[in-house]
């Protein structure tokens, strides 16, 4: 009888272990599917708003992971496609896979719908540059198509070093460079998204720009990452 029973718990425990394993995959891919599914609903809702409208395209750590010498490839030519590859001295800032994809996402929506195009981020720490610099930099290395397509130059915001200051400093420089615009396009990748939309929402309330809509644009799921 107490082999029985030791034999019964240990099915019930290998069951419940199977059934935490099903909960966690269904859940991962409804994620998943979330994030596609409101990539697309956010694409046609928002074309009728975005024209003429802004799209600011969040910083991130240049330096990805901490001290791991991985770096983006310069991208000669890349066809729009980049690959990490280590020590790459021609490249002068490491930057990371999540940054590559907020770069990729801002892009593609300025270009598809005429929007003005803000990289925002100061200088971090230990380094020399600004990660709208390098955001740009990057751009024109590996999406040069996609830059040349846009309907106005990019603008840099070079001095935040915070998401409450990336939403200060860049409604400051979009009152300078494009006061008419009614529609700002916040893109972050999905685990950053609700802060950082909450915290351009209440920039707006406490600026001069109260008509000012703030939308978080839809992304995909940073897989793997």
């Amino acid at each position: 009888q107490a082999r029985t029973g030791r034999l019964g718990k240990s099915n019930m425990l290998h069951l419940a272990a199977v059934a935490l394993l099903v909960v966690a995959a269904a859940l991962s891919l409804v994620g998943r599917v979330e994030g596609l599914l409101l990539l697309a609903m956010e694409d046609n809702a928002a074309h009728a708003h975005a024209t003429g409208g802004a799209v600011v395209v969040l910083g991130y750590r240049l330096n990805w992971p901490e001290g791991t010498p991985v770096r983006l490839h310069p991208c000669t030519p890349c066809h729009g496609r980049c690959k990490l590859q280590r020590h790459q001295p021609e490249s002068p800032a490491k930057q990371s896979p999540l940054l590559e994809q907020r770069i990729q996402r801002g892009l593609a929506f300025a270009v598809h719908h005429r929007a003005r195009l803000i990289f925002s981020g100061g200088t971090p720490a230990g380094t020399a540059v600004t990660e709208a610099g390098q955001m740009l930099l990057h751009a024109r290395r590996c999406h040069a198509t996609e830059l040349d397509s846009l309907q106005h130059p990019p603008v840099l915001e070079e001095r935040s070093a915070s998401t409450r200051e990336n939403a200060v400093r860049t409604l400051a420089l979009l009152r300078q460079v494009a006061p008419a615009t009614r529609d700002l396009f916040v893109v972050t990748n999905q685990f950053h998204q609700r802060r950082a939309c909450g915290t351009f929402r209440r920039a707006v309330n406490h600026s001069a720009s109260p008509q000012l809509r703030i939308r978080c644009v839809a992304m995909p799921p940073s897989l793997g990452l």
